[in-house]
């Protein structure tokens, strides 16, 4: 269960960044008015002149109470089956 967890926060963690930097440019197809980047590195250094660092992790707290719960459940449950099916075969 604590392997689970810590295996979803440390997931959350460092994808985020990623997940932020692909829907920003998402976002920014259905603008016209706004800078328009044309990749991840352009994206990625207009957010960081805007909002900084932290930019790069708005929205983590709520991905991280989604996916350590998730993932905990996950790895708990393989473990479980694992062990039965391991019993019986």
């Amino acid at each position: 269960l604590v392997a689970g967890s810590a295996s979803g926060l440390g997931a959350s963690i460092i994808t985020h960044p990623f997940d932020v930097i692909k829907t920003r440019m998402q976002v920014q197809l259905l603008q016209p008015d706004n800078v328009h980047c044309d990749g991840v590195i352009c994206t990625l250094r207009n957010l960081v002149l805007t909002e900084g660092y932290q930019g790069l992790f708005t929205g983590l707290i709520p991905r991280a109470i989604k996916a350590v719960p998730s993932c905990a459940i996950v790895l708990m449950s393989y473990e479980a089956i694992k062990r039965l099916l391991g019993e019986r075969g």
